[in-house]
């Protein structure tokens, strides 16, 4: 009788270290996911911080530069498109 007492305390201290090992390793899983979150997140935030300072004429600027480089492009692809032989003679 004694030795199925002694049994189960040892089963139910084998199943109690079981569910320590387990809880021990979620718990790890959960801070390394907390860590990652926590650098997502302060990177998503100096990201907005970049956006929202954007200088709004130098921005107008440069995307006019490069509709103009763009319809440059496009006028000579036209051109060459528009090449033969015979006009280069």
């Amino acid at each position: 009788m004694l030795s199925g007492v002694q049994q189960t305390t040892f089963d139910i201290g084998d199943g109690l270290r079981e569910i320590q090992s387990r809880l021990a390793y979620n718990q790890e899983t959960l801070r390394q996911v907390n860590q990652a979150n926590t650098r997502r997140a302060a990177s998503l935030e100096q990201e907005a911080g970049m956006l929202e300072n954007v200088d709004v004429y130098e921005t107008a600027t440069r995307m006019n530069q490069t509709m103009n480089q763009l319809d440059a492009s496009y006028r000579m692809l036209a051109r060459l498109q528009d090449l033969t032989i015979t006009k280069y003679i």
